[in-house]
């Protein structure tokens, strides 16, 4: 009996370093097709966006999800939990980029609210959502268990995805360039705690959504 117990958990703790390397490996990947996509690529916003981002970022993401067997869970039953959490979540960002950049709006009617820019701030939430706080934290929560150490891990991950494009695309630099850094990491905290919270990322998606929308209108 005792023999194979062990022999579980020694299986238990080689898939666990398995699925370790495969994250290891999905997010190098990720690092050097969309920082190089980002830097030598020169496209249309809309198009980058809409159309190369969902490839490069989750056809590779669900083929793994696939050999999982569908783990780990990306939504469940709480979704009026999930959802009332976003949009709270979600005013909370977009009333406090009002509050540290007044000068740049006048008012809701002075955002320019078109189709491509609603489209983009969908696509950005629910692909960048579904990988960080849905896939990437789950598979860190199975492999760790549910430790505030792994929120940290996907804060500096998200800063890492997207320090390319705010040094080379933006030409960010300085204070602006820690700034925007400290934000995207602090927001992807919040967001995977709250996609712990509710077990579902419908949340961590409505709130990456209205953060867009506050940011790109």
């Amino acid at each position: 009996m005792n023999f194979f117990f062990l022999g579980d958990i020694g299986g238990i703790i080689v898939e666990l370093e398995v699925m370790g390397k495969k994250l290891f490996g999905y997010y190098v990947y990720l690092l050097l097709a969309w920082g190089c996509f980002r830097y030598w690529v020169r496209l249309p916003e809309v198009i980058e966006e809409l159309w190369f981002k969902p490839v490069i970022w989750l056809v590779p993401l669900f083929w793994w999800r696939i050999s999982l067997k569908g783990k780990p869970k990306l939504f469940n039953n709480k979704w009026f939990l999930s959802g009332f959490m976003g949009m709270a979540v979600g005013l909370f960002y977009f009333s406090l980029i009002r509050l540290l950049t007044p000068a740049s709006w006048e008012g809701l009617g002075g955002a320019n609210w078109s189709l491509n820019l609603i489209g983009i701030a969908l696509t950005t939430a629910v692909v960048e959502e579904i990988t960080f706080s849905g896939m990437v934290l789950g598979i860190l929560d199975w492999i760790r268990g549910k430790k505030l150490f792994n929120l940290v891990v996907l804060g500096f991950m998200v800063v890492g995805v997207h320090l390319p494009i705010n040094i080379f695309v933006f030409g960010l630099q300085g204070k602006e360039l820690v700034g925007v850094l400290v934000w995207l990491f602090s927001v992807a905290v919040i967001n995977g705690w709250l996609r712990r919270k509710t077990e579902n990322v419908t949340g961590s998606i409505i709130a990456r959504f209205i953060l867009m929308l506050a940011v790109l209108g």
